[in-house]
């Protein structure tokens, strides 16, 4: 029993730290967060990879390794929150200008 349970625990380890499993990355769907308030307002909150945003990686991905830019996106991975958005500012207005926003088919500037 001990014996079973020990290599239980080992192989475990091996799966969770082998190369294969810890080098993978997978892109997770953005996440659109939207509030309207009684006073009118709104606000719409966007999570999203920004090394998947920068590099067109998409779900269409299971894993980042399969993707053509896949050495761009592991690049962005292992800059500082800082330096990646400091390159996510160049993107950021051409990311603005994709988001339309419409009430009542009617588009929200």
């Amino acid at each position: 029993m001990f014996t079973r349970l020990r290599f239980s625990i080992s192989l475990m380890l091996v799966l969770l730290f082998s190369p294969q499993w810890s080098l993978a990355d997978v892109v997770k769907p953005a996440l659109i967060e939207i509030s309207i308030h009684t006073d009118g307002t709104y606000h719409i909150e966007v999570r999203a990879s920004i090394e998947a945003l920068l590099t067109g990686i998409g779900a269409q991905y299971k894993n980042t390794k399969d993707a053509p830019n896949a050495d761009d996106y592991d690049k962005l991975r292992i800059l500082t929150p800082e330096k990646l958005e400091t390159a996510f500012e160049p993107f950021a207005p051409k990311f603005a200008a994709q988001v339309e926003v419409l009430f009542d088919l009617c588009s929200c500037q």
